[in-house]
């Protein structure tokens, strides 16, 4: 047998975790915990992508100066002494909105005036990087710049008999599902995000729910004791789109305005069959290596950043084109 073959089944054949007889693999571990490894997985790739920038932008320098034989620091200068003048930087001022005062970061936010040392010194620093910025993008096509990084491939999580709801193309191949819980403030936070991509693509995609909460939370019972009548996206909305979480008698209001059968509803919210369902479900996507609130999936494929509806869309529209 070879030497690498021999390594490679050394490695394979290790154990995370043994008790015992029993023995826990590295794969078995990982799935566990496969939405934490990937959204880790992606920190890294963030951490790695900033650090190739800055990479990038020393090493162009460096060509650069070196290719006009002088020193990185005097390449700066004269680039400096070339586009700074009285009109650019007033320009600069302007655009930016700088004429009266400057926001910077420091213990916390402070405030200065334009006009004062400390305001000119920002303003002038920040017209600095800015052109600093543009120089380099320019030069990062003179010198065939290509940032190999790749960022990871989200896993393929599917969850067989969630307690799930759905609207939109009930019949697309392309299915949108929102792990969440409105008593989550970040849910609240992010619903409105995920309703302006339900408004989209509501012709072209199925729209799911399913709750996940450690806790059987009121809103989530409510949520179900609605769906019972056929009306939960009725309660979605008003929980959802509300600035307080509903109190019990919020929610009897709630169920009223929606026309619900307000004796079953009452009924409904003291279910013990409901809140059971509910636990099985968490311990279902628990199982499964879900861990927060709100995570997305579309065809069963993680999204690392559920606030962004420029991934979010990105991925919805790499998957319908895939299976139109």
């Amino acid at each position: 047998m070879s030497e690498k073959k021999r390594t490679k089944n050394l490695s394979s054949a290790k154990n995370a975790i043994e008790i015992d007889s029993i023995k826990i693999s590295y794969s078995e571990l990982d799935f566990k915990i496969r939405q934490e490894l990937f959204d880790e997985l992606n920190r890294i790739y963030t951490i790695r992508k900033v650090a190739s920038e800055e990479i990038v932008e020393d090493k162009i320098l460096e060509l650069e100066a070196k290719k006009k034989k002088i020193k990185v620091s005097k390449l700066i200068q004269n680039l400096y002494l070339s586009k700074i003048n009285k009109t650019s930087l007033n320009l600069f001022i302007k655009r930016n909105q700088y004429g009266t005062k400057i926001n910077v970061l420091e213990r916390g936010l402070t405030t200065y005036d334009s006009k004062s040392k400390k305001g000119k010194e920002l303003i002038l620093q920040r017209f600095k990087y800015y052109i600093l910025k543009q120089y380099v993008d320019s030069l990062k096509t003179k010198y065939n710049v290509k940032i190999l990084l790749k960022p990871p491939n989200p896993p393929a999580i599917k969850i067989n008999d969630l307690m799930t709801y759905y609207k939109g193309n009930l019949d697309s191949k392309v299915t949108f599902l929102q792990i969440s819980d409105l008593e989550c403030e970040m849910c609240r936070e992010y619903a409105p995000i995920f309703n302006e991509l339900y408004q989209k693509y509501k012709n072209s995609v199925r729209f799911g729910f399913t709750q996940f909460g450690s806790y059987t939370s009121l809103s989530a019972i409510a949520l179900e004791s609605a769906g019972k009548q056929g009306k939960f996206w009725e309660m979605y909305d008003s929980i959802a789109f509300t600035k307080y979480l509903p109190e019990k008698i919020d929610l009897l209001k709630i169920a009223k305005n929606i026309d619900l059968n307000l004796e079953q509803f009452k009924s409904d919210l003291e279910s013990e069959n409901i809140k059971t369902a509910l636990k099985d479900n968490f311990s279902k996507l628990n199982a499964a290596g879900i861990y927060g609130t709100p995570t997305i999936m579309i065809n069963n494929k993680l999204i690392y950043n559920s606030s962004s509806i420029a991934d979010i869309e990105k991925m919805l529209i790499e998957e319908i084109n895939m299976k139109k």
